[in-house]
């Protein structure tokens, strides 16, 4: 009898480390134990539901799993990959990477691009005007007032003909950078998020698409001046501004990350990108796909 009730206290006992032992690397590589899925982390400014939807449904024969997190402008994306909360920042472009590197090597050296997601193209609108042409000497255009879009935007206005910048500008130009400015613009920096509501108080001004369309603005047929993409080589400057996928540079080769990266490439994710975010422009590779 007593040795019975050993043999079987035993048992349990040993059971119950067993399933310890099974569950710690388990949830060390990012695995659930209910469903032998792999989790991978991303994050990004804004939910993205319909788009990671159609990725997870590509890699469920992976047995790989993206959950997204949104956060807010203030938390820098990249410096939770690089303490290791998220397995990619799905939020940034090369051109705000590579002044964080420029700015502070020693912290954002670790940091590489595996892939691409989309560009958020920028347009020239105004209120008071129909074409490029029409603005008047000294006009007032509104430009984005952080240096990531300050330098995006001054790019477009160069393309447009409004400027010209120094052969020698920066990854990221200033408006100290033009080196010509024959209509003699007055540039006022305005937050990208408030661009839309200030068109009535100057000549134009430079608005993303997506904050155009959720202004209820088109950006197919509203804009004073806009651009077709198709291949980014046409305009290299654009590469700066896709946003990627950025990961610590240790798991570049990363299967998994590889796995998520191709299946955001898919045919279905285009598709929910056509349906639910046509404001923003696919991109594989340098190929852009217009919506």
């Amino acid at each position: 009898m007593i040795a019975r009730s050993f043999v079987a206290r035993l048992f349990k006992a040993s059971a119950a480390v067993l399933s310890v032992a099974l569950l710690v690397p388990l949830a060390a590589c990012g695995q659930s134990s209910a469903a032998d899925e792999t989790v991978v982390q991303v994050a990004a400014r804004a939910d993205f539901d319909e788009i990671w939807a159609a990725v997870n449904k590509e890699l469920e024969p992976e047995h790989i799993k993206v959950v997204n997190k949104a956060y807010d402008t203030s938390v820098n994306l990249s410096d939770l990959v690089l303490d290791g909360d998220i397995d990619m920042n799905t939020a940034q472009h090369p051109a705000v990477l590579e002044n964080y590197q420029k700015e502070n090597p020693a912290r954002y050296s670790d940091l590489a691009i595996i892939g691409t997601l989309h560009l958020n193209p920028m347009f020239l609108y105004s209120k008071k005007y129909k074409s490029v042409d029409q603005l008047p000497d000294n006009a007032k255009i509104a430009i984005p007032d952080d240096a990531a879009n300050e330098g995006h935007a001054l790019s477009v206005l160069e393309r447009a003909g409004l400027i010209k910048l120094r052969e020698d500008a920066p990854i990221l130009p200033s408006v100290d950078d033009i080196a010509e400015n024959p209509k003699h613009i007055q540039f006022e920096n305005i937050s990208s998020e408030m661009m839309v509501r200030v068109l009535d108080d100057v000549d134009a001004g430079i608005v993303y698409n997506r904050n155009a369309t959720d202004a209820g603005l088109n950006p197919k047929t509203d804009p004073i001046y806009r651009y077709e993409l198709t291949d980014l080589n046409e305009y290299p400057i654009e590469k700066k501004f896709v946003i990627s996928f950025i990961v610590k540079k240790d798991r570049a080769d990363d299967p998994v990350l590889k796995k998520v990266v191709e299946a955001y490439h898919s045919d279905a994710v285009i598709e929910a990108y056509r349906q639910s975010y046509p404001d923003l422009l696919p991109v594989n590779g340098d190929i852009v796909t217009n919506l």
